[in-house]
């Protein structure tokens, strides 16, 4: 273990941290990620649930779709985590740059409605600076507390069709909500400012985060099967694939036991 005298004859040591330390770190770091989850699932709100098409993702979902992201070794990115819940997609992506990429620099901004959730996203996102620095890589956030589709619609619009690429996120890092949107609804009136034309809110948020990546950047996602079915989809389909490239699609056969305490059926 180095150490230095200083005068006085006080003995100052230091120790660096080791690979054990920096996997516990991260282990305990998703262990209370989870539990968060958990805790807040249990007492969220039916109606709210099913009002803002909330369904939280558990870590082994979030770990393996943190895990499809092609990360350079060193530099920072930027990361949109829209809809970010309590937080487990950003902390399954810290974990994973803290073991894989500890030169990768990460600067978030999460955003979530949902002002039930802002305390413990906020908790998360604090858990993951303190953890992230503790390891040697640079972690910053920034808490957006609004409707993405408002606040995407807002960035994207004053954009769409001019030259040059006004896009910011270099990784896009979502498991969307789930429900239709109304003919009359409001993000209807929202999304017709940028062209965009969807039946469900996730398809809305695939659409509005693909249109805020930068050259070069990556969107992760967790959907449903239906983008892929049939007219009802056609126009984002196109919408989409006229803006970026799909690399691979992973398929969940056990939906029903990976989001048990969500009842999930899609």
């Amino acid at each position: 273990m180095p150490g230095r005298l200083v005068p006085g004859g006080q003995l100052v040591l230091w120790t660096m941290a080791t690979h054990s330390d920096t996997d516990n770190a991260v282990e305990a770091l998703l262990l209370r990620t989870e539990e968060r989850r958990r805790k807040r699932s249990a007492r969220l709100n039916a109606a709210t649930r099913q009002r803002l098409g909330q369904v939280f993702t558990p870590r082994i979902v979030a770990d393996r779709i943190v895990g499809e992201l092609r990360l350079p070794n060193a530099g920072t990115v930027s990361v949109l985590d829209p809809g970010a819940g309590i937080g487990n997609l950003t902390a399954s992506l810290v974990a994973r740059v803290l073991r894989e990429r500890p030169a990768l620099g990460l600067r978030v901004t999460a955003v979530e409605l949902d002002s039930a959730l802002l305390g413990d996203l906020r908790t998360t996102l604090e858990d993951c600076q303190q953890v992230a620095s503790s390891g040697g890589v640079n972690f910053n956030y920034d808490l957006v507390e609004a409707d993405f589709v408002e606040w995407a619609v807002s960035l994207v619009a004053p954009t769409l069709g001019l030259f040059g690429d006004p896009l910011r996120f270099d990784l896009a890092i979502q498991n969307p909500p789930y429900r239709k949107v109304g003919a009359a609804s409001k993000e209807r009136r929202w999304l017709a400012r940028t062209g965009i034309h969807v039946p469900n809110l996730y398809a809305a948020f695939l659409s509005l985060a693909t249109h805020l990546l930068a050259a070069d950047g990556q969107m992760v996602a967790i959907t449903p099967r239906s983008f892929a079915n049939g007219a009802y989809f056609r126009s984002f389909r196109r919408d989409l694939l006229a803006t970026a490239g799909i690399d691979r699609i992973c398929v969940f056969h056990e939906r029903g036991a990976l989001f048990a305490d969500s009842a999930v059926l899609q």
